[in-house]
């Protein structure tokens, strides 16, 4: 019989003891990460006054507990420190800790933890007697429950009560794979649904994709596949330094160090083989070279601040084509101003943080009898002992001289190896070293080296060298997603996705061409998870496309004419949207997959936008997991992920957009389709709608030509290879777009067959007519942000 009897296990008495010792002893427990503690372990009253005690004094900066301080403590609150004198607080507290044993703290940690878990698995109503019954009165029954009880874990209960409720959900629930019925079933019905609602989603921002994709339809997903990064890219055989000495870019697997643009140790999360490309060579002004793609992302500023930082609010980023743009390219073009002074400014970057090496000889010591060269060991130590070292080359006096006044540090050597690892040495400490492309050579025939510390490094120039070769991005765990490259220049690592979710949940944009606001009525609850950007790179991109006004005017804080105002009115439609955000950089399938179950039963979320469908250390093992398998195929992994992610959209029906990365040989291939999609083509058998964004190519060309001579002028900036639409009647076309980077805008141009010829392909507007009874309640809704209820649509093909 059912009972709303709240059911508790009695906790283990020696794992409250030893838990509780183990913080009155040691109270920076709450602050170690490997642990988590909570009032909630503690079933009884008098444990959980204890344990509250104990952590208010710990987290208020008490770094020793005694029993005075407990007592103390709780006299300021009558009805708790009844409860702990009643107990005998001061005697209890002298007992357990005479009892603890700190070999055996972890043991009753977890023990502990799977006690809190059984009681909070009963609170919710989950009967838990099959692993843990303390009214098992058989003593052998009991001790045999106790024995298997210690076995299991913490996950091991969980999964135990989660596959309970698969298997109920496989015998009564929705099963999104299997439909049984007789084929005239429900026909009629669905030929007069048909004709008052076609099969159609919600709009895109592109009409023409709307009429070809059918709209964005729930209960579908959507795959973009494109070249990865598309500005991320270097040189394989470039060489960056990592805790674990210099590397070069091929070498580099997932689960590595590199380090931050603070010197920190940050981890590889994903690896973008890149194909081969052209390479360009940046020059700094203090002999730093570069070697990386036009496409590349740099952060830069061309205003320091007075100190002479890189202010984030001053900074802007682009690619290194559009830095070239900006300029008239030579054979090297220089980045100065008219009275020939750099005006592009990158952080500096801070001390690198290497482990800490043994020596036979301390660095002090051996700085002092330095005289050729400097070994690995002593360029790769910790941050204090190259201080170290540097200090005893100071004291040798015989090759390095410090001026304080300037704060330099001046080498002398007619060692060519000392001075290039001295200069190593130098930046590697964020100094910066003269500006100088060779070191100085005097009459003398001696090498001259000046450093000193800096906020900023200024990009001298950059030159197309004569070849290509085969590059490489990363995504690393930071906020900004920034790492050290060669000579330990800071780097930086999706905008299609953003303007689709601005489209579906703002319900107005403005049109820079028209200079008016543009009513769509679309308010859906939609859902933005990213892999690579934090929250505030999405907002920049969605205020530019609400308020159609360029991302770099957003970020510089700089405004023409009406634009704040349009920049501060999109800030209030987004403050009303149902828009949300998540970010999360390591994730393996249940992470996406209970991430958007739990949007949509919180939020009726029914439009997804997940940027990115790669691999991952945490989805590697989470797979292997769950396959039993070990050594899994990225392929193999990446269709497990796909399969989820489709089942999930049939389930919850909702619309899931995803995109992908192309195989390396994709850049020579003439047309484009499923088969290019790297490391997993047979993804592309799970999706219902594939395509693949290109930028602009050489045979793209004479197409363009044609569209433009017939009196066009808005010029295509990519094209959309569409391989697959399941239902629909195109297939294999391609779309030419004109991308607004500024404002993550997608503009309709022409379509192409796959023999390239123009085909008329009819735009699709879908308007969302409010119901004029609805009308003050859609108003209502949508300034409290609820959920919107019913509309009809009115379609115009």
């Amino acid at each position: 019989m059912a009972t709303n009897e709240t059911k508790f296990v009695s906790s283990n008495k020696l794992a409250v003891i030893h838990v509780l010792a183990a913080l009155i002893k040691n109270p920076l427990l709450f602050a170690d990460n490997n642990y988590d503690f909570s009032i909630d372990d503690f079933p009884e009253q008098f444990h959980r006054i204890l344990f509250g005690a104990v952590e208010h004094l710990a987290k208020n900066g008490m770094e020793t507990i005694g029993y005075i301080d407990i007592d103390q403590f709780l006299k300021q609150y009558t009805v708790q420190y009844q409860v702990f004198t009643a107990n005998k607080g001061v005697e209890y507290i002298q007992n357990i800790l005479a009892i603890y044993d700190p070999k055996k703290f972890d043991y009753y940690y977890h023990t502990l933890k799977k006690y809190s878990v059984i009681n909070k698995l009963n609170e919710a109503g989950v009967d838990t007697t099959d692993i843990y019954d303390p009214n098992i009165i058989d003593p052998e029954q009991s001790a045999k429950m106790h024995a298997n009880f210690d076995n299991l874990t913490v996950n091991d209960i969980l999964l135990k009560e989660e596959t309970k409720l698969i298997l109920i959900k496989e015998k009564f629930g929705t099963n999104s794979d299997r439909v049984e019925n007789h084929a005239g079933d429900g026909l009629r019905a669905l030929k007069e649904r048909l004709k008052e609602v076609p099969d159609i989603g919600l709009p895109l921002i592109s009409p023409k994709l709307t009429t070809i994709y059918r709209g964005q339809r729930r209960g579908c997903l959507f795959m973009e596949s494109a070249p990865t990064g598309m500005g991320k890219a270097l040189p394989n055989s470039s060489k960056i330094p990592t805790p674990n000495g210099w590397k070069t870019i091929g070498d580099i697997k997932v689960g590595d160090y590199l380090f931050d643009a603070n010197g920190h140790p940050t981890k590889v999360l994903a690896i973008f083989p890149q194909g081969e490309k052209q390479v360009y060579e940046i020059t700094f002004f203090d002999g730093r070279k570069v070697r990386c793609c036009e496409d590349h992302l740099w952060t830069y500023t061309t205003k320091l601040s007075e100190n002479g930082e890189v202010l984030p609010r001053n900074c802007k980023t682009k690619t290194l084509k559009e830095i070239i743009e900006q300029e008239q390219h030579d054979e090297f073009l220089h980045f100065l101003n008219d009275e020939g002074k750099c005006y592009l400014f990158i952080p500096q970057q801070k001390a690198v943080e290497y482990p800490k090496q043994k020596h036979s000889l301390s660095p002090y010591k051996y700085g002092k009898q330095l005289e050729t060269c400097i070994p690995t060991e002593y360029l790769e130590d910790c941050i204090k002992n190259r201080e170290k070292l540097i200090k005893g080359m100071i004291r040798n006096n015989k090759h390095l001289v410090f001026k304080e006044k300037d704060g330099e540090l001046r080498l002398k050597t007619t060692h060519e190896q000392l001075a290039k690892d001295f200069v190593t040495l130098a930046r590697s400490l964020g100094y910066q070293t003269e500006r100088t492309i060779d070191f100085s050579w005097d009459i003398k025939g001696i090498y001259k080296v000046k450093c000193k510390k800096a906020k900023a490094v200024a990009m001298g120039g950059v030159k197309k060298l004569d070849y290509s070769e085969e590059m490489t991005c990363f995504l690393v765990d930071n906020q900004e997603h920034l790492f050290l490259t060669d000579d330990f220049v800071v780097t930086h690592n999706s905008r299609v996705a953003n303007g689709e979710a601005c489209h579906l949940a703002v319900p107005e944009y403005y049109d820079p061409e028209q200079k008016k606001w543009i009513t769509t009525n679309l308010q859906e609850s939609v859902l933005v998870i990213s892999t690579e950007l934090e929250e505030y790179e999405c907002q920049q991109m969605w205020l530019a496309n609400i308020a159609g006004v360029p991302e770099m005017s957003i970020k510089d804080g700089r405004y023409m004419t009406d634009e704040e105002e349009r920049v501060d009115h999109a800030i209030e439609l987004l403050e009303k949207s149902n828009l949300y955000f998540v970010s999360i950089t390591n994730f393996d399938i249940d992470d996406i997959v209970n991430t958007i179950k739990k949007y949509k039963q919180l939020h009726d979320v029914n439009y997804v936008y997940f940027d990115y469908l790669g691999e991952s250390l945490k989805l590697t093992a989470g797979a292997a997991r769950q396959t039993r398998v070990q050594g899994l195929r990225t392929d193999q992994v990446l269709l497990m992920f796909a399969s989820a992610l489709k089942d999930l959209a049939k389930t919850l029906n909702i619309y899931i957009w995803t995109s992908t990365q192309l195989s390396g040989d994709y850049k020579n291939a003439k047309e484009l389709d499923a088969g290019y999609l790297r490391s997993a083509k047979s993804i592309a058998d799970k999706v219902d709608v594939g395509s693949i964004l290109m930028p602009i190519r050489e045979q793209d060309k004479p197409a363009i030509q044609d569209y433009l001579a017939k009196g066009f002028e808005l010029k295509p900036t990519a094209v959309m290879y569409v391989y697959k639409v399941r239902a629909g009647s195109f297939q294999n076309i391609k779309v030419y777009v004109h991308f607004n980077r500024d404002i993550c805008r997608r503009y309709d141009c022409f379509v192409v067959d796959n023999e390239g010829k123009m085909i008329q392909v009819n735009d699709t507007n879908i308007e969302l007519m409010l119901d004029q009874t609805s009308e003050k309640e859609f108003e209502v809704a949508f300034m409290g942000g609820a959920t919107k209820k019913s509309s009809d649509f009115d379609f115009d093909f």
